[in-house]
């Protein structure tokens, strides 16, 4: 099982995808919506009668109040016909649900008014998203690369400077930092002293003349 968190970027460049064809799809309130959730990957145990003819076993669930979506696939692919339909029938359930005007007072998950609801995405998908699917993939296979680097970038960093924090010469100049503010610190504190003395002296004066 593995699990993502739809907004974060740093995704596999089939999450991305996905991501991608929720977001054309969607409205951006609902799409907004969908970020919040998370999908759950999880694999169908591979029967024989699954893959007859090529065909691949996809499945999945969508959880209202977890906000999760569970896909299931029987060959890992993210990216086949079957696989968008079915990742395209979950968030329209999620659609379903947040739009009373839509839902309503039925109870049914798949009414007539849901499978309106699903086709007008899918004729949606088929028209205009299907068409730059492959342009669509390369540049979410792009994203993950320069996600990866960028994610490099900064482990190489981060330990360059654990190793700079461990030289005798940064550790002298922390020494020279902290010395310096408590020097700053210091005068601070004879300027008050000198201040309070005055008063001091003032006051004792003041009680020898009575």
């Amino acid at each position: 099982m593995t699990e993502f968190k739809l907004s974060k970027r740093n995704l596999p460049y089939d999450i991305l995808v996905w991501k991608e064809i929720a977001r054309r799809l969607l409205s951006s309130r609902n799409y907004s919506y969908l970020l919040k959730h998370r999908v759950i990957l999880k694999k169908v145990k591979d029967h024989k009668w699954y893959s007859k003819n090529g065909h691949d076993r996809v499945t999945g669930c969508y959880r209202k109040y977890a906000r999760e979506i569970t896909m299931r696939t029987s060959n890992g692919n993210l990216l086949t016909d079957n696989a968008i339909y079915v990742w395209v029938h979950e968030f329209a359930h999620m659609v379903w649900h947040r739009d009373r005007r839509v839902r309503r007072k039925r109870s049914r998950v798949h009414a007539k008014a849901f499978k309106n609801l699903e086709n007008r995405l899918w004729t949606k998908y088929k028209k205009e998203v299907k068409p730059e699917l492959p342009k669509i993939i390369q540049e979410c296979q792009e994203k993950e690369v320069n996600f990866r680097e960028v994610k490099r970038q900064k482990k190489l960093a981060s330990e360059k400077d654990k190793e700079r924090k461990q030289t005798i010469e940064y550790k002298l100049e922390k020494v020279l930092e902290l010395k310096k503010k408590w020097l700053t610190k210091q005068k601070r504190v004879n300027t008050a002293l000198k201040k309070l003395n005055r008063k001091e002296k003032l006051y004792n004066t003041l009680l020898k003349k009575r």
